[in-house]
């Protein structure tokens, strides 16, 4: 039985959001999307409302895809996005398991919140007269 799941999941930051995306066939992840995305055209308190929503950092892992990872041959890498939408890759992560990945990265992508937003930004060129700089909790 094949299965899709696609949901956002907020931040501390209202302008900022995490998207898991994945297959599963049979209760084995086939495929995985995921990203944190910075939100540029909604209301400060309602993220909910915003159209235009940027990738910052993402994992992915996708066998099947003819430009797609397999995490189990390849290993994680992160591609943390540049301003032009191009993007470095991080190696280096541990091995975890396919069928944790998703909930491994979102955790990962949690704990290193700060830092890719602040890389982000410096990027992007958001300074203090932007709505998400000021008002960092």
């Amino acid at each position: 039985m094949m299965a899709d799941v696609s949901t956002y999941r907020y931040t501390v930051y209202p302008y900022a959001r995490i998207l898991r995306d994945f297959s599963t066939d049979r209760r084995t992840v086939t495929r995985f999307v995921v990203q944190l995305e910075y939100g540029f055209d909604g209301e400060f308190y309602w993220p909910e409302r915003c159209d235009e929503w940027r990738q910052v950092a993402r994992f992915d892992h996708n066998p099947e895809s003819s430009d797609g990872h397999d995490v189990r041959e390849e290993g994680f890498h992160l591609d943390v996005y540049r301003a032009d939408g191009t993007y470095e890759r991080a190696w280096d992560f541990p091995h975890v398991p396919v069928n944790e990945a998703s909930r491994w990265c979102e955790e990962y992508l949690r704990e290193n919140l700060d830092f890719l937003l602040e890389r982000f930004e410096t990027l992007q060129g958001i300074d203090d007269d932007y709505w998400a700089v000021t008002h960092r909790r």
